[in-house]
């Protein structure tokens, strides 16, 4: 079985950068380069992490904006919560699943040591969970606000390369179909794509007001779009 010592040897690093980067330390600042590195000096060994010596696994609570029914109708989310659960198995943390329309959820937040907050909430929601919970991540938001910890995906270089294509085509006429979500309280998150869309596709020159549908994310809101 592989050790630490010989992952930083093949990676170039020390043992202390190693350990500090497998145990995803805040403080470390490496660059991407080295990470890298890393990554693959650990694949190429096969190395495992030893497991944890206390016998009490953390409690990681992961709780979704959507109900159970919505989930396994959305793909997108769904293939989210997976790739969290798979990460958590594989570091033997004990996931406690929620949803947010359930009755006991904020009973749950005294009994766990973080909890990922997948989708979409309100600020008032936002402000509720970090204040129970000790370390909280929202996944799939943004937030200007320095007091919370988001995670969001780079949609404007996801859509350059996408319209970088279709302009290398040829194509000028492009249909663009979006949609919001939306929460209980009216709060209404738009489609973070929708805005570099209309001033990219200004600049390759793409005619697209006429062919840009707005919906919601469903799928029989993208059918009828599609008609």
């Amino acid at each position: 079985m592989a050790t630490l010592k010989e992952v930083a040897a093949l990676a170039g690093v020390s043992q202390a950068a190693v350990s500090r980067f497998l145990n995803n330390d805040p403080r470390l600042s490496l660059p991407d380069s080295t990470r890298q590195r890393i990554l693959d000096a650990v694949n190429e060994l096969g190395y495992v992490k030893k497991a944890r010596k206390n016998k009490d696994p953390r409690r990681i609570g992961i709780l979704h904006w959507y109900s159970l029914e919505q989930e396994l109708a959305d793909p997108y989310y769904l293939s989210i919560r997976s790739g969290i659960e798979e990460y958590c198995a594989r570091e033997q943390l004990q996931i406690i699943r929620m949803f947010k329309a359930d009755a006991n959820i904020r009973e749950v937040f005294g009994t766990i040591d973080g909890l990922i907050c997948l989708g979409k909430f309100s600020h008032d929601e936002m402000v509720e969970f970090t204040s129970q919970c000790p370390s909280v991540v929202f996944v799939d938001m943004s937030s200007t606000d320095p007091s919370f910890t988001t995670i969001s995906f780079d949609f404007d270089a996801a859509m350059k390369d996408i319209m970088d294509r279709i302009a290398e085509k040829g194509h000028k006429r492009v249909a663009f179909v979006t949609g919001t979500e939306s929460l209980k309280d009216e709060t209404e998150y738009p489609d973070p794509r929708l805005s570099f869309f209309r001033s990219y596709a200004k600049q390759l020159g793409f005619e697209y007001e006429p062919y840009l549908m707005t919906g919601r994310f469903s799928r029989e809101s993208g059918y009828e779009m599609g008609l």
